[in-house]
C-alpha cells in the first residue's frame, strides 16, 4: 500500500531534504487520528509522525 507523494520535507534525523514516500493516518490509543509519513533521505528510510516533522520545519523566508 505504498503511493508516491510528490512532496519533500526536512528529515528529523539528519536535517537533510527527504522525499515523502507515503502518507497515512492511524488512530491513536486515545482515539485521536495521527498522521504518519514514510520518508527517505539518501539511503535512509524512516517512519515519522507529521508532528515530528513540524518541529524540524525550516522557518519561513522573510519577504
Amino acid at each position: 500500500m505504498t503511493s508516491v507523494v510528490d512532496n519533500t520535507v526536512v528529515c528529523p534525523e539528519c536535517r537533510r531534504s527527504a522525499d515523502v514516500l507515503d502518507r497515512f493516518t492511524l488512530t491513536s490509543s486515545d482515539g485521536i487520528p495521527a498522521e504518519y509519513l514514510r520518508i527517505r533521505c539518501g539511503l535512509l528510510s524512516v517512519l515519522v509522525t507529521a508532528q515530528e516533522l513540524s518541529r524540524t520545519a525550516p522557518a519561513p523566508a522573510a519577504a
